[in-house]
């Protein structure tokens, strides 16, 4: 158990060949003739003036320890996200403002709000991403007089720190809407974080830049697609006092819809010239984390009785060849569509030879590979000169990456296209992706540690407070708890819990805890998260020579009272949480 991104179960339980020809092709048209559209040069001001590419703002955060603590300990779990009726509503807003005292460039402002933010992969303890806002709790308050907000992203995802930036430019060079960004070193009391992302946010002043109309609909799509059931996913993000998500719906109406006739009704909802250029520039850049490739990551925007733009978001996962790391099969490099609107449009020939015209334009129009080199080794110097010394070697490596990647994409796409373009084989994912919850737990334990190979039943001590599964409030007859390193199987190396049960038929119900031996301190909240935390259900029924896994813990955490690996020591708390399927 090396990686910490990788799930703790129960015991028991080059390119290749491209040629270098991309790099050789001259491009027909630099991106300010690109036939899509172009956004009008913004003065540089004061705003402009941060996002300035080779500034590296200083940003310097004083805040109440206690409240910090609290801040980058504030988390989301997968469970969270899917668990339940997860359809019914956006990811719940979980993160609070901090009062904070922020120096930008020596420039400081009291009384400025921090939270953590992030979805899931990017969540952090140690280094948070965050939102700062100015005018928090001073209304007015803005830096330089202009500036609400600054995102600062700890891209955890991109050792390289570069796919953010790199993404947003070849969007931006398309003339498609797209957040500038740079970078910021970012200190919290006196302790450097390191190099952060800084990126501008989609909101109010985003939309002035890059649209004549900034009165329109906002939506962000995080796991959201325009599919019955799936509507209530978008966060509408300006308009919110209007209970009307009617654009949302005629997307959906439109893509039900066959032949021609559905065609046209998603064209009057749906730009869908400009869906082409979104949807290939996210192919070209390898964002297999967006809309098109996991319906994630992205966000759309409809001008007042106008048609949805979709936009580019959180692309830290992108200049990588396309490995969807949520879905089975080999995918090719050429087409991402497991979005409902790129899904529809790939099955229409016309439209698929709309697509392909495309995403042979943009080569020749929007990637540019000598820019683009020169682009990551001008951000490569950045990163060099400003990350943590551990990092810098990290991001050396990774940069390698980055160029490979620019260096055969064209190659690697248009390999693809002939003879002819691919098959997209998948079919639309089923519209029940939502987990069942089957049931709860909420108990106190108390263990000794090293005790891991001790009969579960007969040692340590359970206070099982409430226990129902599948509807069934769950009695036992007998009870214990053992604490230790796990030996074997894929948890090796893990700190492992177990709290026995047993049923009144004599079947053993044990929960498997799995965290890391430097977590478990006196005070620690370990939230159930799959990754770090792991918790399972399994049954031994007599003779007890099978482990059945028939449920994984979620939504809730292991609270720690006392903890210690040593020896014998007492190891006590509490586990509380839901049920859900355990799939393999």
């Amino acid at each position: 158990m090396n990686d910490r991104k990788q799930a703790m179960t129960p015991t028991g339980g080059s390119p290749g060949g491209a040629s270098l020809g991309g790099l050789f092709l001259l491009a027909l048209c630099m991106a300010a003739c690109t036939p899509y559209g172009t956004l009008e040069p913004e003065p540089e001001g004061i705003v402009g003036g941060y996002f300035a590419p080779d500034r590296v703002l200083d940003v310097a955060i004083g805040i109440d320890p206690d409240d910090w603590d609290s801040l980058r300990n504030e988390t989301r779990t997968i469970s969270d996200i899917l668990g339940g009726d997860c359809l019914g509503s956006p990811p719940d807003d979980i993160f609070s403002f901090f009062p904070a005292e922020v120096t930008v460039d020596g420039d400081t402002l009291t009384e400025v709000g921090v939270r953590k933010k992030g979805f899931l992969g990017s969540l952090s303890t140690k280094k948070p991403s965050l939102k700062v806002r100015f005018d928090k709790f001073v209304d007015g308050q803005l830096l330089g007089g202009e500036m609400k907000r600054l995102t600062l992203n700890n891209v955890q995802q991109d050792p390289s720190r570069l796919n953010t930036c790199m993404t947003y430019k070849v969007f931006a060079d398309a003339g498609m809407p797209s957040p500038r960004c740079n970078f910021a070193t970012v200190s919290v009391n006196g302790d450097n974080l390191g190099l952060y992302v800084h990126v501008e946010s989609i909101k109010k002043a985003f939309l002035e830049r890059s649209f004549e109309d900034p009165e329109g609909n906002l939506y962000e799509g995080t796991l959201s697609d325009f599919r019955p059931g799936w509507q209530g996913t978008f966060e509408k993000k300006t308009n919110e006092d209007q209970n009307d998500w009617s654009d949302i719906d005629d997307v959906v109406s439109a893509l039900e819809l066959e032949g021609a006739e559905g065609l046209d009704a998603l064209d009057d909802i749906i730009d869908t010239d400009r869906f082409l250029t979104f949807w290939a520039l996210e192919v070209i850049t390898g964002l297999w984390d967006g809309y098109s490739g996991n319906r994630n990551n992205f966000y759309i925007y409809r001008e007042s009785n106008g048609r949805f733009v979709f936009m580019p978001w959180g692309p830290d996962s992108a200049f990588a060849p396309i490995e969807h790391r949520f879905a089975e099969g080999n995918f090719p490099q050429a087409v991402m569509a497991r979005g409902a609107v790129a899904h529809r449009l790939y099955r229409d020939r016309d439209s698929q030879d709309a697509y392909i015209e495309r995403l042979q334009e943009l080569l020749d129009t929007a990637w540019n590979e000598w820019q683009l080199l020169d682009e990551i080794d001008r951000m490569a110097d950045i990163v060099q000169r400003h990350a943590l010394p551990d990092t810098r070697l990290a991001a050396q490596a990774d940069t390698s990456r980055l160029r490979d990647f620019v260096a055969y994409r064209r190659d690697q796409v248009l390999d693809e296209l002939s003879p002819d373009p691919p098959d997209w084989s998948w079919p639309l994912d089923s519209p029940d992706i939502c987990w069942e919850e089957l049931g709860l737990v909420d108990l106190e334990f108390e263990a000794a540690w090293d005790t891991l190979d001790d009969d579960v039943t007969s040692t340590g001590d359970v206070d099982v407070l409430n226990y129902i599964f599948e509807g069934e409030a769950l009695s036992f007859v007998g009870d214990g708890a053992t604490a230790g390193i796990e030996t074997e199987g894929e948890a090796a190396g893990a700190a492992a819990l177990r709290i026995g049960n047993i049923l009144p038929d004599g079947t053993g119900d044990i929960l498997f805890i799995y965290t890391w031996p430097d977590l478990l301190t006196a005070g620690a909240t370990l939230p159930f998260d799959e990754f770090v935390t792991s918790g399972f259900r399994v049954l031994v029924p007599p003779p007890y020579d099978e482990l059945h896994v028939v449920a994984r813990l979620g939504s809730g955490a292991l609270e720690l009272d006392r903890a210690s690996t040593t020896d014998g020591a007492a190891i006590s708390g509490r586990i509380h949480g839901s049920f859900y399927p355990f799939e393999r």
